[in-house]
């Protein structure tokens, strides 16, 4: 009996892990294509519907630890469909033309001539994009301009290489004329290497791909990184970090150092991650926690030379 019911736990483990994967993917997709439709929403809600009934149909017959990352593994996704809920398309305003009137119209009955339909309203572009630069210091005044400074923005950073990043509140520019930056609700990160990223503290999440030797600084809700190498990352955040395919990452609760409301809400307890590409009772291989010799207490940005504030701020090679 016992080695049926271990049996069992292995055919679902690698069954649920395969289905929970081809979600994932496909939802990551939509992310990446906006607009996300209703028909893809509600085949990924019904799926991931699924995959919940699956995993509640079988917890009797797995370890608890399993359960357990299988339960966060299933808030992750549903925190994620939740994220493409509001990426769906608004409904454009537009005033429609009034329909023909059946009275044939006379040369002097204005009043039933077709008025031409207004312009439709479109909203404005909710993502800030910051791509394609090589050792260079970018903040606030490197990415598009709004007029719109308390609007809800998505923050895009992609294709830097030995690049410094700096998005945190304290960089702004003290000119009196300055305006403040936008209200960022979730960060987009993909393909940087050898980058330093200071970002501003946010309610969302930040959701990173690809990324080899850099440091990152952020805030946030929910923290997901994918295939990247080589990265110290210090994060207050009320939740539990997740990595996947992803290896020699290490994390530290993020202090006082940069401020931000959030640092001062973390939690107490040790950090703990979420690695889903190591689904075992052992801890994973592919994070630590970041040694005390090798955090960082002093963060020489502002005023400096990229290469210094890299050769400071990166971890060793």
């Amino acid at each position: 009996m016992a080695e049926n019911t271990w049996k069992f736990s292995q055919d679902f483990q690698e069954s649920f892990k395969i289905s929970r994967n081809d979600v994932e993917a496909r939802m990551l997709a939509a992310k990446a294509s906006p607009p996300v439709t209703v028909d893809q929403l509600q085949k990924l809600s019904s799926e991931l519907a699924a995959l919940s009934k699956s995993l509640s149909d079988s917890l009797g017959s797995l370890p608890s630890y399993d359960r357990r990352q299988y339960e966060l593994q299933l808030k992750a996704l549903e925190s994620l469909l939740e994220e493409l809920r509001a990426l769906q398309p608004k409904t454009k305003f537009s005033f429609r033309r009034k329909a023909p009137s059946t009275v044939n119209p006379t040369s002097d009955d204005t009043a039933t001539q077709p008025i031409a339909a207004a312009p439709s309203y479109t909203a404005p572009t909710t993502r800030l994009t910051l791509s394609s630069q090589e050792t260079q210091y970018l903040s606030w005044d490197d990415l598009p301009s709004t007029s719109e400074s308390s609007a809800d923005r998505d923050v895009a950073i992609s294709d830097l290489s030995n690049c410094v990043v700096d998005l945190t509140v304290a960089t702004q520019a003290t000119s009196s004329s300055a305006t403040e930056h936008p209200n960022v609700k979730a960060i987009h990160v993909k393909n940087l290497k050898n980058c330093v990223l200071l970002l501003p503290d946010i309610d969302g999440s930040i959701l990173l791909h690809d990324l080899v030797r850099c440091t990152i600084v952020i805030g946030c809700h929910q923290f997901r990184m994918h295939n990247s190498w080589k990265v110290d990352v210090y994060v207050a955040i009320p939740s539990n970090p997740i990595i996947e395919t992803s290896s020699d990452i290490r994390f530290e609760r993020c202090g006082p150092l940069l401020g931000g409301r959030r640092s001062a809400k973390a939690p107490s307890e040790p950090l703990t991650v979420q690695d889903f590409s190591h689904i075992r009772a052992s801890p994973s291989p592919n994070w630590t926690i970041l040694p005390g010799h090798a955090r960082i207490q002093e963060w020489p940005v502002r005023g400096q030379e990229v290469h210094n504030v890299l050769g400071a701020l990166l971890p060793t090679e």
